[in-house]
C-alpha cells in the first residue's frame, strides 16, 4: 500500500493512496530530504526485491524490515516522523495515540475495519473526549466494516460521537487533540497520516476466515506534531483541511 516516487536520492513524492481514480480526495507530501528519500529508498530496494510484508520464514515471521532506524526528521518549520509497516506496526500506533488523547480524536478512512479502534472510540466517548469519524459511504457495507458497530455500542452507551459517510476518500487521516480540552488547555496535535486504511491488527478472525490485516500490509505513516503553544502554519493548514 505505499504509493511514493524517489527522485535523484534527495526529493521524496508521498502520496496517501495511488495513481488512479482522479476524483478521491488525497493528501501528499513533497520534500526534498536525503534523509527522507533514502529511507522511502530502502523500503523500494526491499519490494522491488519481492520482500514484501507477505514474505514469511520457515517460522512464519515477517522477513520484512527496513531496518529504519530514524523516526525524527527535522524539517525547516517542524519536525516530521515517518514510520514503515510492517514492523513499525502502524495501526498499533494509531490505536495508542487514541488511548493517550485528552481533548478529540479526529478520523478521515477509506475503510474503517478495526475491532481494537472501535475499542479504544468507545472509551474516549465514554470518558468525554470529542469523536469524529468520516468513513466512505462505498465502502461501509462491505464485510469486515465496523463502522456501523462503533455506531451502536455509542449508542447502547448514550455518549456521542459525530459519524458520518463520505465520498471518494483517498486518504486516512488521524487528528488527535486538535481541540481544547475540557479543562481549557490545548494539548499537543498530532496528525498521523496512513497509506492505507484503518485495517485489522490480526491476520485471522475467530472462524479462521482470511481478511485484510496491516499484520500482512506495507505502507508507511507520516506524522506531524504541534506542541501546544506553537501556531505552526503547515499544521495549522493542514487541521483545517
Amino acid at each position: 500500500t505505499d504509493n511514493f516516487l524517489v527522485v535523484d536520492t534527495n526529493h521524496i513524492l508521498n502520496v496517501s493512496e495511488g495513481y488512479g481514480d482522479l476524483e478521491k480526495t488525497r493528501w501528499a507530501f513533497d520534500v526534498t530530504s536525503t534523509d527522507v528519500a533514502k529511507d522511502f529508498e530502502d523500503e523500494h530496494t526491499q519490494l522491488f526485491g519481492g520482500v514484501s510484508a507477505t514474505t514469511l520464514s520457515y517460522f512464519d515471521n515477517m522477513l520484512k524490515s527496513n531496518m529504519n532506524n530514524r523516526v525524527y526528521y527535522p524539517m525547516a518549520d517542524s519536525s516530521w516522523e515517518f514510520y514503515f509497516g510492517p514492523q513499525e506496526r502502524l495501526i498499533k500506533r494509531v490505536i495508542d495515540e487514541v488511548y493517550a488523547a485528552r481533548a478529540s480524536v479526529q478520523i478521515v478512512s477509506s475503510k474503517f475495519t478495526n475491532t481494537f479502534l472501535v475499542d479504544a472510540l468507545r472509551y474516549k466517548a465514554r470518558v468525554g473526549v470529542i469523536v469524529d469519524m468520516m468513513v466512505d459511504e462505498a465502502h461501509v457495507a462491505e464485510q469486515g466494516s465496523r463502522f456501523d458497530e462503533l455506531a451502536r455500542v455509542i449508542d447502547q452507551d448514550g455518549t456521542t460521537a459525530d459519524l458520518r459517510l463520505g465520498q471518494n476518500l483517498g486518504v486516512t487521516v488521524v487528528v488527535i487533540d486538535a481541540e481544547t480540552a475540557r479543562d481549557g488547555r490545548r494539548y499537543q496535535t498530532r496528525v498521523m497520516v496512513l497509506s492505507h486504511e484503518l485495517a485489522e491488527s490480526i491476520p485471522f478472525d475467530q472462524n479462521d476466515v482470511s481478511r485484510a490485516s496491516d499484520f500482512f500490509m506495507d505502507g508507511n505513516m507520516w506524522v506531524l506534531s504541534r506542541p501546544s503553544a506553537d501556531d505552526n502554519p503547515t499544521l495549522e493548514s493542514a487541521l483545517r483541511s
